[in-house]
């Protein structure tokens, strides 16, 4: 934004001239309302409009991945300017459309002429009287604008339109003297304006109005609508784009990027935080100490008053000293000793080392060394990237407690590398199937040829089929793709000589591509990772090229011969006598029945095809589709070309004959009749075969793991292609529910489609995430993952990763997008059957009915629920009349209208009804549970899907196996893959051999792939027979203790050991004699012998999942009681998989974990991109990935890791060595402290508590530096169990994840063995040195009876230095023994340790 990057001379209509040049500013200083100038490269300062840029239409591209985490670029346009309001800034009447390309000086014109800038004084053209009315533009703002601003009031939007408008009048102090315009009255000039929706923290959506001048003098403004394609976010950045002009919009807090940014919380790991708890306790305790020691030390010196002669003490003035002639004069005796504050102090003094005042340092030195050792290892390290891990937080003990695991799907299991791998066209299957991810254990019969073969033509007639060539197209033309110069060079090109030239004036080469496909010395840029594939491999595998995009059109080339260069076949097209099914047929069948003549390769040509209209994804059609024409000399035939999910391409209202589709339901009887049906009807027989084996293979593409899209296309006549036009016009022109109308009239045209195939695209997972799952799973980690891929994708993943196993099938619980009645009850149906069964015993009917008590426990909590109601109520009269007083009497006036601290009351209050006491809230929940049910079942919809069992008594017991696992989904691609197999299957078991070779490859590669003849099961939402049976009694576990032989437990293993199960004696060595036998008889206890099967689950008892969509998720999350139930379900689950959910429902459910689990688990998040920044805030731990979705994860992370695999070294192995060292350097530095002053505290009692050291001040001041060392290195090196053996014993983690190291038993063992080394060390000390001759001179006690006055000592050698020096020297080695005690292992070898 330099002034010399434009200057330009304003000549409007040749009356004043004057001179126009962006200025150098700050972004602090940028107003809404100002023009900013943003070139290639530069990140947008704030939230903009779009007016200019330099390239064609004013387009642009940015690049989001610091505010979404996606790096793929993404378009954005100009708004498009009626022809009369273009001919009046251009002054070219006979200019019939806009300007495709301008000038950086012809854009500033053409904007500054609607602006201030020309019209100083001019009025904003929102005042025009002749607009419609005002009210009624606001009306149409506010309907179109996201519900969290409609919240906003009114004035809140008028001042945005008019602080925008007048914003543009501020840059007169920037522009003084380009604005000296002398003689001309501008008041009647109207300038350019904008009126928005109030500020809004909805990034995927804006919508505004720019209002123009008046093309007429008196007529009204022209009113531009805008959207978020007009619109660009502050933090984006500007790519291969030169340069940008934008109208500032919002500023500042009203940024959609600010209003979507959050605090950064602060961490503390666990261990801190207990540390810190002990400190406080340590410092309560020695308070307590101090005076105790202080009140014994008043008493004693009252009680021995008279004693204390020899410090100066005595009630008689008069006294003599004593072992002195009485001539000599009395001494001035103190007639009373110190007081009780007096004392106090001074033994604070002596004791305050009771507070380890090192701790904090040892610790920080500590934990400095474990994040150099964290990054430092090179398991840790990824060649490929030249990526190390590295610990950003000091959190570094919390991996080694980690319970729950939040992960991403893509990018972070997955290597975000979309590949275009198989296809299904014409029936039949192209590309090598993916069999590393095949979730089955039975490879598919499926037959397939190579993605080569696609080309093959028919040798006598010289051809694609019709489906192939259409698939092709819709490939390379139906997407938003722009192919664009290479200005970063990062994409290896070929460049042959001669070329240089061409690339450097823009011409791309048509000869050599670049790796990506595109055009040498060209790059294509796509707005997603899967629209990128798809281009690629219509360029690189088929030879379809996207060689440019412009206004005109996308420009292809392509060698391939092309049926619409057959004249009759265009005009029979035209006429309508020639469907689409009817070319897929003929152009399939050897005999050519409709006549079509031979074509021969007409070589490598260029196409350029005129793209009428685009139709963008959305989430309520799940579809895309461009209205393109053909070149002339392909007839210019208008068509649709349409791709999208296969739920939304297959849907009976979209397709052209609706009899094709099946849905995952039909029961044996359903598909034979259908198998009649579709044989019966001969003249689409192909068309048949054709849509079954697609829905076939897609079944096949999703159990491999691979994303699909279904491709259609629709050829229109010429006036159904310009009635949609006019209505698309409309539309896309209408300000009030613009998004809604324009998803309408997308979905009228996307209809009566013929579907030409399919595509199967892989995202690859990483290296090692199997293993690393199931790795993590065996050490007792939960793993939820977080995805917004679509739920049979996220199931896919699931099996391959491992998060998912053929074991879950029988106990999958799948919610998908359903009403709030149905997700409500197929959870409230889950959550009860799960009590019944005694999988959730706290939420029994016994369990939270029974009101047996606690009647001080319900006392207790209503006090303190009374004296909090006070405590805000004090607090409340406080901030509303004491403080507000005071405020005015100091004459301030800047109170604020809200204070936050009566916020935070009422927040407080909120909350502290939402907690009620545990029993209470449990029977809340579960009554919820129970009415969801009874309300759903009086439902007629409840009451069509409800049944029963006749036969099953309500008081009989009901077996698990009979019990389904109720469920909320559609048919699944897989259901409807077996369904149109097995119809398939029907329709040609009798059939004779086929006529036409590619029919018959069709139908033999079918009924290969037709295996899976189960019928599908009826997914059941209501069991009656679950709602009447009794509940289970949940088991004591007395049947398992009877297995183990307690007697076989050591003192050692019941004392110090840190495992549970070894301390309760649950280990193999431990089991009874009769178990052990029965093993060595039988090879495994009778009772867990079905429990070794790899095959499913029985129903209940076997392992459970939890599939969930983010849609269903809304109707749950919000309510506390609901929040509860589906956290108790899921928390049965041993995996959860959420699909389709946005980034503030991913740190939602962290916080429902973190709320609801007791005591709160410490869980760890890891992603990759700037969507999973709230989640990895949110929990204890965060791991951000250096991906391809930017650094924003890493940068809000605690730890930065380049795969998802060394999350096993990051949990397993450095967490757990660092909770172990940290926890017992934390307690050994708590004891040795205690140990040293506690010797001085016993040996206050020889000294009538007088506060006298045991041991020399410098002594004790040289104590932590001293034992600082061994600790020291204790902490940076001692390492429990090898890394080897705890991955392959991983549930060696349990101890460190439970917290088993540092919990009250563990302190209180310390606390014991404290007192026993305290007491060893004193009174095996001091005795021997003090009372038998081996240290102090016997002339203490006779000083101190002072019995024989004539020897007060027999001159024996000894001090109290000496003998305290030789105690601290006992404690010194006792500390360093106790160091080598705790150590897990004696490190020798060479450096680093490491």
């Amino acid at each position: 934004m330099d002034g010399k990057d434009v200057n330009v001379e304003l000549d409007y209509q040749n009356e004043k001239k004057c001179g126009i040049a962006f200025e150098s500013i700050k972004r602090m200083n940028i107003r809404q309302g100002h023009l900013v100038l943003f070139h290639n490269r530069d990140m947008i300062p704030a939230d903009v409009v779009l007016l200019a840029s330099s390239s064609d239409n004013g387009n642009v591209y940015i690049e989001t991945s610091s505010i979404d985490g996606e790096t793929n670029l993404k378009l954005r346009s100009s708004p498009t300017l009626p022809k009369e309001m273009m001919r009046k800034i251009l002054d070219e009447s006979g200019n019939e459309g806009q300007v495709l390309r301008e000038t950086l000086e012809q854009a500033t014109k053409r904007v500054c002429r609607l602006s201030t800038l020309a019209f100083p004084q001019g009025k904003s053209s929102i005042a025009n009287p002749n607009n419609r009315r005002a009210d009624e533009s606001e009306s149409d703002l506010e309907e179109s604008a996201p519900k969290s601003a409609l919240q906003m009031m009114k004035s809140s939007m008028m001042n945005v339109g008019k602080s925008i408008s007048t914003g543009i009048g501020e840059m007169k102090k920037y522009h003084d003297e380009a604005r000296s315009v002398e003689g001309e009255t501008t008041e009647s000039k109207y300038v350019m304006a904008l009126k928005a929706e109030p500020p809004n923290a909805s990034v995927n959506t804006f919508n505004g109005v720019l209002f123009l001048p008046p093309v007429d003098v008196d007529g009204p403004s022209v009113e531009v609508p805008l959207s978020a394609d007009n619109f660009l976010l502050r933090g984006a950045v500007l790519r291969n784009t030169q340069w940008a002009i934008g109208l500032t919009c919002y500023t500042g807090p009203d940024t959609k990027l600010v209003r979507n940014s959050f605090e950064t919380p602060s961490k503390l790991s666990r261990l801190d935080e207990l540390t810190n708890r002990t400190v406080f306790a340590i410092l309560g305790i020695m308070c307590l100490l101090i005076a105790y020691l202080s009140t014994a030390t008043n008493i004693s010196n009252n009680v021995h008053f008279d004693e204390l002669w020899y410090a100066g003490f005595s009630r008689n003035p008069e006294k003599p000293w004593p072992y002195l002639p009485h001539s000599f004069e009395p001494p001035k005796w103190q007639e009373k000793t110190q007081n009780w504050f007096q004392l106090f102090f001074t033994i604070l003094t002596a004791v305050s080392q009771f507070v380890p005042v090192t701790l904090y340092v040892t610790v920080e030195i500590v934990t400095f060394a474990m994040r150099y050792l964290m990054s430092s290892d090179l398991r840790m390290y990824d060649p490929i990237s030249d990526t190390r891990s590295i610990a950003r937080s000091t959190t570094v003990t919390d991996p080694g407690q980690v319970e729950y695991i939040f992960s991403d799907k893509t990018g972070t299991l997955t290597q975000n590398v979309m590949t275009f791998t198989r296809c299904s066209v014409d029936g039949a299957i192209f590309g090598a199937p993916v069999i590393e991810l095949s979730r089955t254990s039975t490879s598919t019969n499926s037959t397939f040829t190579s993605l080569s073969s696609f080309l093959e033509y028919d040798s006598d007639r010289g051809m694609l089929t019709f489906n192939r060539e259409m698939f092709l197209r819709v490939m390379s033309l139906c997407h938003t793709v722009v192919v664009e110069k290479d200005f970063e060079g990062k994409k290896p090109i070929l460049v042959e000589n001669g070329q240089d030239e061409d690339i450097e004036n823009g011409d791309p080469t048509k000869e050599d591509k670049g790796r990506d496909g595109a055009p040498v010395g060209f790059a294509y840029q796509a707005e997603s990772p899967d629209e990128s594939a798809l281009v690629e491999a219509a360029s690189l595998e088929f030879g379809f090229q996207v060689a440019g995009r412009d206004s005109s059109g996308i420009r292809l080339s392509v060698s391939a011969s092309t049926i619409f260069s057959d004249d009759t076949v265009v005009e029979r097209i035209k006429n309508g006598s020639l469907t689409e099914e009817a070319l897929a047929a003929d152009t399939a069948s050897l005999e050519g029945r409709l006549g079509l003549g031979v074509r021969t390769s007409m070589g490598v040509r260029e196409e350029v095809w005129e793209v009428l209209a685009v139709n963008k994804f959305d989430s309520t059609r799940k579809r895309m589709s461009v209205l393109v024409r053909s070149p002339p000399e392909l007839g210019s035939i208008p068509m649709l070309l349409c791709k999208g999910a296969d739920s939304a391409m297959l849907d009976p209202t979209v397709v052209k004959d609706p009899s094709h589709i099946v849905g995952g339901n039909e029961d044996a009887k359903t598909i034979s009749a259908r198998g009649k049906a579709v044989e019966d009807s001969v003249e689409n027989d192909y068309d048949i075969d054709s849509n079954l084996s697609l829905q076939s293979h897609l079944g096949e593409f999703a159990r491999e793991g691979l994303r699909t899209l279904v491709l259609g296309v629709r050829i229109l006549s010429e006036s159904e292609c310009s009635d949609w036009l006019d209505e698309y016009q409309e539309a896309a022109t209408s300000i009030k529910n613009r998004d809604e109308l324009l998803t309408a009239v997308a979905m009228s045209i996307e209809r009566k489609l013929h579907i030409v195939g399919a595509t199967a695209i892989e995202d690859k997972l990483q290296v090692g995430v199997p293993d690393t799952i199931d790795l993590l799973g065996r050490a007792g980690i939960k793993l939820w993952v977080l995805t917004g891929d679509k739920r049979e994708t996220a199931k896919e993943i699931g099996y391959a990763t491992k998060v998912l196993t053929e074991k879950m099938r029988d106990g999958l619980i799948e919610v998908a997008q359903a009403s709030t009645d149905e997700v409500r009850t197929i959870m409230a149906m889950a959550f009860l059957k799960l009590a019944k069964h005694a999988k959730l015993p706290e939420y029994q009917t016994a369990a939270v009915s029974t009101d047996t008590a606690k009647p001080m426990e319900r006392f207790f909590f209503k006090f303190g629920k009374f004296w909090r109601s006070l405590n805000r109520a004090r607090r409340r009269f406080w901030h509303r009349y004491i403080k507000v007083l005071f405020w005015y009497i100091t004459c301030r006036r800047d109170l604020p209208e809200v204070d936050p601290a009566l916020l935070a009351i009422d927040k407080e209050e909120k909350k502290e009804e939402s907690i009620l006491q545990v029993t209470e809230r449990r029977r809340n929940v579960r009554n919820r549970a129970e009415k969801i049910v009874r309300d759903y079942l009086n439902t007629p919809e409840g009451m069509a899907r409800r049944r029963s069992r006749s036969n099953i008594s309500s008081d009989d017991e009901i077996s698990v196996e009979d019990m389904d696992m109720p469920s909320m989904i559609g048919p699944d691609v897989f259901d409807k893959a077996r369904s149109a197999g097995a119809i398939l299957k029907k329709r040609h078991k009798d059939e004779k051999e086929p006529s036409n070779k590619l029919e018959k490859l069709t139908k033999e590669k079918l009924a290969a792939s037709c295996g899976c003849t189960r019928d599908a099961e009826d997914q059941l939402i209501i069991d009656e027979d679950v709602l009447s049976m009794k509940s289970v009694r949940p088991s004591d576990g007395e049947e398992d203790k009877k297995k183990f032989d307690k007697r076989k437990r050591t003192p050692l293993e019941m004392a110090f050991a840190t495992d549970k199960s070894v301390r309760h004696g649950r280990l193999v060595k431990h089991l009874s004699a009769s178990v052990l036998a029965s093993i060595n008889e039988n090879g495994t206890s009778g009772e867990n012998t079905n429990d070794l099967g790899e095959g499913p689950g029985t129903g209940i008892d076997g392992p459970r999942a939890l599939v969930i969509e983010g849609a269903a998720l809304e109707h749950l999350l919000g309510d506390d009681e609901l929040e509860e139930l589906l956290f108790a379900v899921a928390n049965t689950c041993d995996s959860v998989i959420a699909c389709r959910v946005s980034p503030a429902q991913k740190a939602q459910l962290v916080q429902l974990v973190r709320r609801y689990v007791v005591p709160e688990p410490v869980t760890l998040a890891i992603g990759d991109g700037a969507n999973d920044v709230g989640m990895i805030q949110e929990a204890q731990v965060g791991v951000g990935i250096s991906g391809k979705e930017g650094q924003q994860a890493v940068n809000a992370s605690d730890f930065a890791i380049a795969q998802f695999r060394f999350l096993e070294e990051l949990i397993l192995i450095h967490g757990r060595w660092n909770f172990m060292r940290m926890s017992t350097l934390v307690l050994y530095i708590f004891y040795k402290n205690a140990v040293m002053v506690l010797c001085m505290v016993i040996y206050f009692g020889e000294t009538m508590y007088s506060g006298t050291l045991l041991f020399d001040q410098w002594v004790v001041s040289t104590f932590n530096i001293v034992s600082f060392w061994p600790i020291t290195f204790f902490g940076f090196f001692d390492r429990c169990l090898d890394k080897d053996y705890v991955k392959a014993n991983p549930d060696v983690y349990n101890p460190t994840r439970r917290n088993e190291l540092i919990k009250k038993r563990v302190v209180l063992r310390w606390g014991i063995i404290c007192l026993i080394h305290m007491w060893t060390l004193y009174f095996f000390s001091l005795p021997a040195l003090a009372k038998g001759g081996g240290g102090s001179t016997s002339a203490f006690f006779g000083l101190m009876t002072n019995k024989n006055p004539a020897r007060p000592g027999d001159g024996e050698v000894g001090d109290l230095k000496t003998v305290g020096f030789v105690i601290f020297t006992c404690v010194i080695l006792i500390m360093c023994f106790k160091v080598v005690y705790e150590s897990k292992s004696i490190i020798v070898g060479q450096f680093p340790a490491w």
